[in-house]
């Protein structure tokens, strides 16, 4: 028997860290102690197997063209350095650096676990399963249990985990299985129906984005056809009427009440939700320190001090502080200033290049998942929303499922190099 467990250990610790690291990134919007757990499991297994026999604990990608993790690391050394100007405590300093250590931790985990094409096919399903998990604890038990209103401040953080995980759900049901019309059609419905119930227009808009794109590259492919995308819209929207009636017209109220903040264009605080006012702070306080920012935790004290500069006309509440500046690019500039920022915008210049490489060459994995198209979407997406929110300050819940993307677009071959082993492969 203690033999039968030391042969199960010595061949399958690989498979205990991989199912660690997947489950607990797919429950991960749950709560921080699911993706903890798991990744705890994970590494507990893979220090098993190099205590034990002598394995790796990192693997490095394959030689890129797109410099991605190499922009990310210096990144995180510039933050280390920039957040010592202005963290007023060590504990200040560590909270804010250690989102990039976090990140660069799970990029690194994916490298070592996630390495090969073989076992991407096993994360989408937990992905998918996860999700609607996820969205039905949120909408139908937390009304329960919180009410209604704390209901709605965890449905902000909903709408863009939806964006995260809507390509999963369309890829996954346009190129794997559509063969299977309905099951197809009620991937999309679902995933559709979860993003609708944030009642935001930004989710919405970006969500949008994402499936014209995804729709765009299905019907190039031949994947789907026209037919499909109008008998799916027709059957979205009599589930919504149906909502509307069970609702009592709330779903119906709520997209009149968007409608309406998207067309007060001469009301700003209105149209932005009342973001002006943090933005303008924001903005003032990157002024005052462009080269290095404050830190992300450092916005807080510092949005205190800078708070009665806000002209009358945009302020519109009496808070005395503000937690996060709910723009992704106003976040990467006060984490560590002008560098920061351009940093970041080149780590998803070239990864949105080498998604669309990815693309180029057909590249597919053994389930006929386009992660060319996933990951190019993926990050439009958030670029879109991220004009009005920031993943990277959902760091305990939903930026490690996009941190274990781009991991996942990082292990990706480059496109070319793929177009250059079906040249070579003609040949011979």
């Amino acid at each position: 028997m203690p033999n039968k467990i030391t042969n199960l250990l010595h061949t399958d610790f690989e498979f205990f860290a991989m199912w660690g690291f997947i489950l607990g990134t797919s429950l991960s919007a749950l709560g921080p102690v699911f993706h903890y757990t798991g990744w705890g499991l994970s590494l507990i297994a893979l220090l098993y197997g190099k205590i034990r026999y002598g394995a790796n604990l990192i693997t490095l990608p394959a030689k890129s063209k797109y410099p991605i993790l190499l922009i990310l690391v210096i990144a995180f050394i510039w933050s280390m350095i920039a957040n010592c100007f202005a963290a007023d405590s060590f504990e200040s300093w560590g909270h804010s650096v250690s989102i990039h250590l976090e990140m660069l931790l799970t990029i690194f985990l994916v490298m070592r676990i996630i390495d090969k094409n073989k076992k991407l096919k096993y994360f989408i399903l937990p992905i998918i399963i996860g999700t609607i998990i996820t969205n039905f604890y949120f909408i139908f038990i937390t009304p329960i249990t919180l009410g209604v209103h704390q209901n709605l401040i965890l449905g902000n953080s909903l709408g863009i985990y939806n964006i995260l995980v809507m390509p999963f759900f369309f890829c996954y049901a346009f190129w794997s299985i559509k063969e299977h019309l309905f099951i197809s059609m009620s991937l999309c419905i679902i995933s559709t129906l979860f993003l609708l119930s944030n009642f935001s227009s930004g989710p919405w808009l970006a969500g949008l984005i994402e499936a014209l794109i995804i729709a765009f590259y299905a019907l190039k492919d031949k994947k789907i056809t026209i037919t499909f995308i109008a008998k799916t819209t027709v059957f979205l929207l009599v589930m919504l009427f149906a909502c509307n009636i069970v609702t009592d017209n709330f779903i119906l109220d709520r997209i009149h009440g968007e409608a309406h903040q998207a067309q007060s264009i001469k009301d700003v605080n209105t149209l932005t939700n009342s973001r002006t006012e943090i933005w303008y702070t924001a903005v003032k306080i990157i002024e005052d320190y462009p080269l290095t920012g404050i830190g992300r935790s450092m916005f807080v004290p510092f949005s205190a001090k800078y708070i009665d500069r806000i002209p009358l006309e945009i302020r519109s509440t009496d808070d005395k502080w503000f937690n996060q500046p709910h723009n992704m690019y106003l976040g990467f500039l006060l984490d560590a200033g002008i560098p920061s920022l351009i940093s970041f915008i080149l780590a998803f210049y070239f990864s949105i290049a080498k998604s669309l490489s990815i693309i180029r060459s057909r590249r597919v994995t053994e389930n006929d998942l386009p992660w060319g198209v996933m990951c190019f979407t993926i990050f439009i997406g958030q670029m879109v929303h991220g004009v009005g929110s920031d993943i990277f300050e959902l760091r305990s819940d939903i930026a490690p499922i996009f941190w274990t993307i781009w991991g996942i677009l990082i292990i990706l071959p480059d496109g070319e190099c793929q177009r250059n082993q079906i040249m070579t492969s003609k040949k011979s």
